[in-house]
Parts: structure tokens; C-alpha cells; sequence
């Protein structure tokens, strides 16, 4: 459970408060995208799936890349 990405940068020094201010906008817009993306054609939703699927995988790395143990 502490190797999980909230874990990492709240032991990093991340606030709780600050965590949440930026995840939720984050989950949101890709939520909202999603929606979006569905309402047009199936090749401009792969390109949104693989945008966030970028995305997520650098906030990923990144999230690592701070883990100290």
C-alpha cells in the first residue's frame, strides 16, 4: 500500500489538500474527454485513449521517480 502513487507524494511532501486539487481536475478532464471522444469517430478516440494512456503512464514515472525507498 505505501508504493501506491497517493503514498509516494504524500511522503514526499505532498499535502493531502494539495493531492486532491490536482487529481480531481486531472480525473475530470479525462472523464469529460472521454465523453467527448465518444460522440466522434472511432479513430479520434483511440488518439484520446492514447493520450491519456500517455499521460497517466508519465504521471506514473513521475510518481516514481520521487518514491525514496
Amino acid at each position: 500500500h505505501r508504493r501506491h502513487g497517493y503514498q509516494i507524494l504524500v511522503a514526499s511532501g505532498w499535502s493531502h489538500r494539495r493531492l486532491a486539487l490536482c487529481a480531481y481536475p486531472l480525473m475530470l478532464a479525462a472523464g469529460a474527454s472521454a465523453g467527448w471522444l465518444m460522440r466522434h469517430p472511432p479513430a479520434m478516440a483511440w488518439g484520446g485513449l492514447a493520450f491519456w494512456s500517455g499521460a497517466y503512464l508519465s504521471l506514473g514515472l513521475w510518481i516514481r521517480a520521487r518514491d525514496s525507498t
